[in-house]
């Protein structure tokens, strides 16, 4: 037993930190482009949504599932970034060890614009093939996206390849 809980010690020390960077869409791009020849799923979130918080965790099991068949998980969240604190404990308490950032712009139209997308509805993921094409947008507009409806078509792009 004393031997179990000095190796999660041990192991807990050695785990990734947990980031989050302010970014705007220039870098945001420059960011996506370093996973160039990976497939990526992007989570699109907020703390002030509650459908993204009940759903992020899946999105850091797919990280840890996928991540060795080449799958690249990024986060882009549309807090304040008055709230990044609140932002990196919420990705620390759920394991995010992969890249995290926090929209320059918050939770405004202005994110919607700079992030290309038609409109700020959460949660929302989209997912890039190898060369970076953006394949799929998921998000709860006309119905609830489950975590099956992620599975299916992460691993659907994984396999083309």
């Amino acid at each position: 037993m004393l031997w179990a809980a000095l190796l999660g010690l041990v192991l807990v020390g050695c785990s990734d930190p947990v980031t989050v960077r302010v970014v705007d869409e220039k870098e945001f791009v420059q960011a996506l482009q370093q996973h160039r020849g990976q497939v990526v799923l992007v989570d699109f979130w907020a703390t002030w949504c509650l459908e993204c918080m009940k759903l992020f965790p899946h999105t850091v099991e797919l990280h840890q599932r996928f991540a060795d068949q080449g799958l690249a998980v990024v986060s882009l969240s549309f807090d304040d970034p008055s709230d990044e604190q609140t932002v990196l404990r919420f990705l620390d308490s759920k394991g995010a060890t992969f890249d995290n950032y926090l929209s320059r712009y918050g939770g405004s139209t202005k994110s919607c614009e700079a992030f290309s997308l038609e409109d700020l509805i959460l949660p929302r993921w989209h997912l890039y093939d190898r060369t970076g094409t953006l394949r799929t947008v998921l998000r709860s507009s006309e119905y609830v996206i489950e975590p099956e409806d992620i599975d299916r078509a992460v691993e659907e792009l994984l396999n083309e390849s």
